[in-house]
């Protein structure tokens, strides 16, 4: 990321939106901070990174989107939560976002998805490549271990998915274990996203 790239914070928390700031500009990047989404709106970000807290009571992540293309510019966008909800990872990611991050996070794990995400869309083709790279993963995976992975796309928890296909807690937990070391994956979130790229939620 050889030019300085622009992180625009939406979040409604002064101090947390403060601390997201400061960790943003101790990577070398800079910040730009917003309260809400009309704030967004009406001064429209032409490039950079959106980085929008997951608030239950805010807007939907359509608004924040509608708010930050009103210069016709696609601008992607990150989300973050203090409480990692499977459920919300999915609807976020559904609804576009491209990566969901625990916060406080360290500040390598900002910089990494930083920089996936600044790469990610950057053309058809990358989704693409995205596309046949999170078959091939999913493809890796036994039966049940797909079931287990469909069930994590679709929000459920492990007590969920041990109900759905009628196996044990303890059991789910070590397919999905399977899952996460069979994907590469870091995060839950990664490993909804493989799943979303694969198509396992259609």
């Amino acid at each position: 990321m050889a030019n300085t790239v622009i992180v625009h914070i939406l979040d409604r928390d002064l101090s947390r939106r403060a601390a997201v700031s400061r960790t943003i500009m101790a990577l070398g990047m800079h910040a730009e901070v917003y309260e809400d989404v009309g704030e967004l709106a009406a001064r429209p970000p032409r490039s950079g990174i959106v980085m929008v807290h997951d608030d239950k009571d805010g807007p939907h992540l359509s608004e924040v989107m509608t708010a930050a293309e009103r210069k016709g510019n696609y601008l992607p966008i990150t989300m973050y939560a203090s409480e990692i909800d499977p459920e919300r990872i999915v609807v976020a990611m559904q609804s576009g976002a491209l990566d969901y991050l625990h916060w406080p996070s360290g500040a390598e794990r900002f910089r990494r998805s930083l920089e996936r995400v600044g790469s990610l869309d950057r053309a058809a083709a990358l989704r693409r490549r995205k596309d046949d790279e999170a078959r091939r993963l999913v493809a890796t995976l036994s039966v049940r271990e797909m079931d287990v992975l469909r069930e994590l796309v679709n929000g459920a928890s492990n007590k969920e998915m041990a109900l759905i296909l009628g196996i044990s807690p303890r059991t789910v937990e070590i397919h999905r274990g399977n899952v996460m070391r069979k994907l590469n994956a870091s995060s839950t979130a990664d490993a909804v996203r493989i799943g979303l790229f694969a198509g396992l939620d259609r």
